[in-house]
């Protein structure tokens, strides 16, 4: 992606909303990999649907607590520099986008003591990594700074690559930097979501969902997720062979 990035479009500085992770917003941090400079993002509570004042979720007194000393405010106050994302779709309609900066922007100035600037992309981004030299170096890289054993043995594709047989110290860096249990509880979750929608899965999510052995794929088989017949609430995989059609289901929980 990122080499995609530079090659076709030239890109040298963007943003990104949840690294390290999402939760609490003033912990977001930057990096720079493949001299792309990535800076956090944080978020206002305007999305693609929220147009109108009055239909704002929740109603138009949630939006107004958010910039009048909520968490919007303080989103501002508890980070030196910070980027949001709008959408166009927020400057038509009632032009919430306005209407929560210019707010947000007055209260700031009439009730702390900040001066608000800005900068253009390129000057901010090295700003940024002026105030943070130490957000530099993606998180990844940061293990071998610590002089981890294994960071140090094995290299970042090592890492990302290993398969199951490889060296224990290894696949316990993968899992500590990669957090593959997360990810196979979200997989799970997600079928189970699909399921409730009366949408099929995508075959990407079986291949998943088949590799940590929750759903056990026969050959010309179709999986689905089907509703438990003796307690009425969906989340058991069921895998049926299109060579049994008249015979009987097999299933794993």
């Amino acid at each position: 992606l990122y080499e995609a990035w530079k090659k076709v479009w030239n890109i040298k500085i963007t943003s990104t909303e949840e690294y390290p992770h999402l939760k609490p917003a003033r912990y977001r941090r930057g990096f720079i990999h493949k001299n792309i400079m990535v800076l956090p993002r944080q978020t206002c509570g305007l999305f693609t649907h929220t147009i109108f004042y009055k239909e704002y979720p929740g109603g138009p007194k949630e939006l107004d607590k958010s910039i009048h000393g909520g968490e919007l405010f303080f989103t501002v106050v508890l980070n030196p520099i910070s980027i949001f994302m709008t959408h166009l779709s927020n400057y038509g309609n009632d032009r919430l986008g306005l209407y929560t900066f210019v707010n947000l922007a007055n209260f700031v100035q009439t009730w702390t003591n900040l001066r608000l600037q800005t900068l253009p992309p390129a000057q901010l981004a090295h700003k940024y990594f002026e105030l943070f030299p130490d957000q530099k170096d993606p998180l990844w890289q940061h293990q071998r700074s610590h002089e981890d054993p294994a960071a140090l043995k094995f290299s970042f594709y090592e890492v990302i690559s290993a398969g199951p047989h490889a060296p224990w110290e290894l696949r316990t860096l993968q899992k500590r930097a990669f957090l593959s249990s997360y990810y196979r509880d979200h997989n799970v979750e997600l079928s189970k979501l699909l399921h409730r929608l009366g949408q099929p899965l995508p075959s990407w999510l079986r291949q998943e969902l088949q590799k940590i052995n929750v759903c056990n794929i026969l050959q010309d088989s179709n999986c689905r997720l089907k509703r438990s017949i003796t307690t009425g609430f969906p989340g058991t995989l069921y895998s049926v062979s299109n060579r049994n059609k008249g015979g009987d289901e097999a299933g794993v929980a």
